[in-house]
C-alpha cells in the first residue's frame, strides 16, 4: 500500500511533529511558571507590607495599654490585640499555604512524636490557664501529609481547646490507629 520511502517520511514527520509540539508545550508550561512566580513575589510583597503597619499598630497599643492612662475599658484593647493577631496570623497562613503546597513537601510523618512534641511545648500554656493537659499517644503511628500543616493543625486543636477549657478541667490528646485509619 505505501512503500517503504513513503512510511519512512510518515514517521519522520510524525516524529517531527511530536517533537515540535512538545516544544511548544514546554515553553508554554515555562512561561506559565515564570508568571505564577512573579504573581507570587507580588503576594509575598504585599503580605510584608501589611505586616509592618500591624506590628507597628498592636506595639503602638500595647504602649497605651501598659500606660493604664485610658479611659477605655481594657476588654476594647483586648479585642483589638486578638483582631490584631489573627489578621497578622491569617497572613502568616497564606504564605505559609503558598510555600508548601507542593508534593515534595509530603513524607511520612510519626504522629505519636509530634503530638508528644507539642503536648509538651503547649503544656505550659495549660497550666497557666490553670488546664490539666493530658495525653495518650501510642500506637497512632505514621501518616503521609506535610508535617508543617499537621503541626499547625494540632498546635491550633489543642490550643483552642486549652483556650475554650474552664480552669481545672481536663484537656485530653489521645488517638488510636484502627486498620488504615487513625481516628
Amino acid at each position: 500500500f505505501l512503500g517503504k520511502q513513503s512510511l519512512a517520511l510518515l514517521s519522520l514527520y510524525l516524529v517531527l511533529l511530536v517533537a515540535f509540539g512538545w516544544a511548544i508545550i514546554q515553553e508554554i508550561y515555562k512561561e506559565q511558571k515564570e508568571e505564577a512566580e512573579e504573581q507570587k513575589k507580588l503576594v509575598f510583597e504585599l503580605i510584608h507590607e501589611l505586616r509592618n503597619p500591624l506590628a507597628s499598630l498592636r506595639g503602638f497599643l500595647q504602649l497605651i495599654f501598659n500606660q493604664k492612662k485610658v479611659e477605655f475599658p481594657p476588654v476594647y484593647f483586648t479585642t483589638v490585640f486578638s483582631e490584631i493577631d489573627r489578621m497578622s496570623h491569617l497572613l502568616e497562613d497564606f504564605t505559609w499555604f503558598e510555600d508548601s503546597l507542593g508534593p515534595e513537601r509530603f513524607r511520612w510523618v510519626d504522629l505519636d512524636s509530634m503530638l508528644g512534641e507539642i503536648v509538651i511545648l503547649e503544656k505550659g500554656r495549660a497550666t497557666a490557664k490553670g488546664v490539666i493537659l493530658a495525653e495518650d499517644l501510642k500506637g497512632i503511628g505514621q501518616v503521609f501529609g506535610n508535617p508543617d500543616h499537621l503541626r499547625q493543625l494540632w498546635m491550633n486543636l489543642i490550643r483552642n481547646a486549652i483556650e475554650a477549657s474552664e480552669p481545672e478541667t481536663e484537656v485530653k490528646v489521645s488517638g488510636r490507629r484502627e486498620r488504615n485509619m487513625v481516628y
